[in-house]
């Protein structure tokens, strides 16, 4: 039997590296914290991802990308610790804040994001 346990980085490895639609389980629970300057704190699908929170987060910048650093895996669950690094638009000021989530890995889709 395959060891999943270490497709669980894997897959988060490669959606840092490529954003891949396909990594998201259709419907993703994507929960962001108060403060994103975005209109809503949770996305309950891969389509929503896309077509809101990531335009609506990435209209503030004039560049942006998240930079993870650590991955530990607790079962299907993964703690990324990283940075997102980037620029503002209006103030053209660099941005470097640090980030913790707990990605939750099912059947080599990402379920869920908090």
């Amino acid at each position: 039997m395959e060891d999943l346990w270490d497709w669980h980085s894997y897959v988060l490895q490669k959606w840092f590296s490529t954003a891949d639609a396909n990594l998201l389980a259709e419907d993703i629970h994507w929960s962001v914290s108060a403060g994103y300057p975005v209109s809503q704190q949770i996305y309950s699908s891969r389509q929503t991802v896309f077509e809101n929170f990531f335009p609506e987060l990435t209209a503030h910048f004039s560049s942006w990308s998240a930079k993870p650093e650590q991955f530990i895996e607790a079962g299907e669950q993964v703690i990324v610790k990283g940075r997102y690094v980037g620029q503002v638009k209006h103030s053209n000021k660099p941005i470097e804040v640090e980030f913790i989530h707990i990605w939750t890995v099912h059947g080599r889709v990402i379920t869920a994001v908090t």
